[in-house]
């Protein structure tokens, strides 16, 4: 009966060790990521650049100069920071979308899902999450076809990792306005699915708002 109980006492004592050693890695890597994202964003508005700008020229740069600016240093931290690289190329891929600048938010996005996968894995959260803002502009971009794959990916890793987070729910959302037209069935019970999901998490964000208009839609 000792024996038993010293050898469950190991056990718990190791999975804890392994929980606080995970846990100290995860926020090192948050740190360097967020560091790595400070001093690019930092150089991106320093008007002292390596182009020797004044600050009066800094300051009537357009939007997308600045954009490119910052888009075209971030290869730099492919060997020294490669998560805060594939969380970058995400934000600048989002950016550029939103300004309606799709040709060049694809090229961001696409280079964000293979520095994901090349530093956390294919099956990853970061690289799934990587790939759905991927899959969204190709939809936006009529190359639906393309995307799917990348959404059924996220749909299989999420639903097993985090299933009761609000990437999953977004995940699902992707599904309703992918297979809207072609499945459309599917696309109300996956839109509802996501919409009771993030209304079970509290979401009241941007996410909620798009998942209700999807709902909406594949009601429709």
């Amino acid at each position: 009966m000792v024996a038993v109980v010293l050898v469950v006492a190991t056990g718990v004592s190791t999975w804890q060790a392994q929980r606080a050693e995970l846990a100290a890695t995860q926020a090192q890597r948050q740190a360097k990521r967020a560091e790595a994202v400070r001093d690019v964003l930092t150089d991106l508005f320093r008007a002292s650049s390596s182009q020797q700008r004044s600050a009066q020229q800094v300051r009537g740069m357009a939007a997308v100069e600045l954009l490119e600016r910052g888009a075209a240093q971030l290869d730099t931290l492919q060997q020294s920071a490669p998560d805060a690289h594939a969380h970058l190329l995400r934000i600048f891929g989002d950016i550029h979308h939103e300004l309606e600048l799709y040709g060049r938010s694809l090229q961001l996005h696409e280079k964000s899902v293979a520095s994901a996968r090349a530093f956390h894995g294919k099956d990853a959260y970061e690289t799934v999450m990587a790939e759905m803002q991927f899959a969204g502009v190709l939809r936006e971009m009529q190359r639906a076809d393309e995307g799917w794959p990348l959404v059924e990916h996220a749909l299989a890793v999420l639903s097993k990792i985090t299933p009761r987070s609000p990437g999953y729910a977004q995940a699902l959302s992707l599904e309703s306005a992918f297979l809207g037209s072609k499945q459309p069935q599917r696309a109300v019970r996956a839109g509802e699915a996501a919409v009771r999901l993030m209304e079970e998490l509290g979401l009241q964000d941007y996410r909620a708002t798009s998942a209700r208009y999807v709902y909406a839609h594949a009601l429709i």
